[in-house]
């Protein structure tokens, strides 16, 4: 394994000027990765023990190539070893067929800025 840093810019591109402006960064271990694997990133436990979904707060777990939110059950992917953080881009649990209709059900542990 080797650590890698990322910078990402507002775009989600990669840019360390724009990290430096922003004062974000995304640090990860990617697995080293052969011709016949498919996105099998192992995400560094440093960086696993900080994260959280973006919508619920609550903590992350992997399963595979997916960060899986404990309250909740939303699912991030792990793009070429980058841990996709954005709501828009997480697929929904079993039975609940929208964002809004998974917002409605766990209305009571999603963090908003009115809440905090």
């Amino acid at each position: 394994m080797n650590l890698q840093i990322y910078f990402l810019d507002k775009n989600g591109g990669l840019g360390e000027a724009e990290a430096a402006s922003w004062g974000k960064m995304a640090f990860f271990e990617r697995a080293h990765m052969d011709a016949n694997s498919t996105n099998k990133a192992i995400i560094n436990p440093d960086l696993m023990a900080i994260l959280r979904c973006p919508l619920t707060h609550s903590k992350l777990r992997q399963e595979g190539s997916w960060l899986v939110a404990e309250v909740g059950g939303l699912r991030y992917p792990i793009r070429d070893g980058i841990p996709v953080m954005l709501i828009e881009e997480a697929a929904l649990p079993a039975g609940v067929e929208s964002l809004d209709a998974f917002k409605s059900r766990f209305s009571s542990a999603i963090v908003t800025n009115d809440s905090k």
